[in-house]
């Protein structure tokens, strides 16, 4: 080997190979992380949308517009005019957003310190639907005026429920006064054989006391208001019961179809003298003249037996005990007026 050959060293050439990626890279998870996120809140959105109502999507939609810009002009209507930017009239929305009601439905969390808008809870703390109340709020805000329940609306459902109360305890205290007044008809020697005389049910104006004739026991002398003893006999035992009740009391007299024989008078003429004189009779014995509210003469327009106009059960006297509290009170009490 040559002496100038000793002084060169043999180049190596290395190549190195770089594997990008593998499974030892970490893009893809970034990636997967990105497309987990996005599927996220893609159900979160299909879930809020499907656990919300119609008014309350539509109020999340507009807190979420962006603020109109008013078209008034504050200042002197040039940069720097002189005049504050904050002055009425810069940056009012048109628009104004709409109240959401959050209520207690299965999927949506309510507020726990309060019962949800459009209930109200009763002493009984039964909660009870009460009509929202569309003149609160402010003019213009239909959103603001949905689930807002206003004092006067619970005044008058408060009014409803203490109206049905009252009911309620009116018609068990009828119900006592029928079976008190049966109880002491037939109990009583004296009027044995004249129960068949006596009919008491319940109307829509209140309870009826109704003392008919029968054959062989008039009420009444024929064609004239003069009592006879039977009907004496039952109206003490029958204003004995009713005396000390609160209730109004309205007379009536009726008759069967057969034409009134006298001058002068007809069936019209003599049911009003009946009712009348049996006016005069519960006064003797000791009810309030006050109570009364009417004594009406019915002829033979209202038959008890209507298939036999001529039947002597159409002559009756009947006295009701007039209700101081519906049956049932009015569905409108409670419900506002249809906008």
């Amino acid at each position: 080997m040559a002496d100038g050959d000793g002084d060169k060293r043999p180049i190596v050439i290395k190549k190195v190979k770089k594997i990008v990626g593998g499974h030892h890279g970490g893009a893809w998870k970034v990636a997967y992380a990105d497309f987990v996120t996005a599927m996220m809140a893609f159900f979160l959105l299909m879930w809020l949308l499907g656990a919300t109502t119609e008014d309350q999507r539509k109020g999340i939609a507009e807190y979420f517009d962006p603020i109109a810009v008013s078209q008034s002009q504050s200042g002197a209507g040039e940069i720097l005019g002189g005049k504050s930017p904050n002055e009425p009239g810069s940056q009012i929305s048109d628009a104004e957003p709409t109240a959401v009601a959050v209520t207690d439905r299965p999927g949506v969390q309510g507020n726990e310190e309060s019962p949800p808008v459009g209930q109200v809870e009763d002493e009984e703390n039964i909660n009870e639907e009460i009509p929202k109340d569309p003149g609160s709020g402010q003019e213009g805000s239909d959103g603001a005026e949905k689930g807002v329940v206003s004092a006067a609306t619970a005044a008058q459902i408060k009014e409803a429920k203490e109206a049905l109360e009252n009911a309620r305890k009116e018609e068990q205290k009828f119900q006592e006064t029928k079976e008190k007044i049966i109880e002491v008809i037939q109990n009583n020697p004296d009027m044995a054989g004249l129960t068949k005389n006596l009919i008491v049910d319940e109307t829509p104006e209140g309870l009826r006391i109704q003392i008919i004739d029968t054959d062989g026991t008039p009420m009444f002398e024929s064609g004239g208001s003069t009592m006879s003893d039977s009907l004496k006999k039952i109206l003490s035992n029958v204003i004995a019961v009713i005396k000390d009740l609160p209730n109004k009391l309205s007379i009536r007299g009726h008759t069967d179809a057969t034409p009134f024989k006298g001058s002068g008078r007809d069936n019209w003429d003599l049911s009003a003298e009946r009712a009348n004189a049996s006016r005069r009779e519960v006064v003797n014995l000791g009810i309030n003249p006050d109570r009364v509210v009417n004594v009406v003469g019915r002829a033979d327009r209202e038959p008890l037996l209507p298939d036999a106009p001529k039947d002597p059960q159409n002559r009756r006297i009947g006295i009701i005990l007039m209700r101081e509290f519906p049956a049932k009170p009015p569905a409108e009490a409670a419900t506002p007026p249809a906008q």
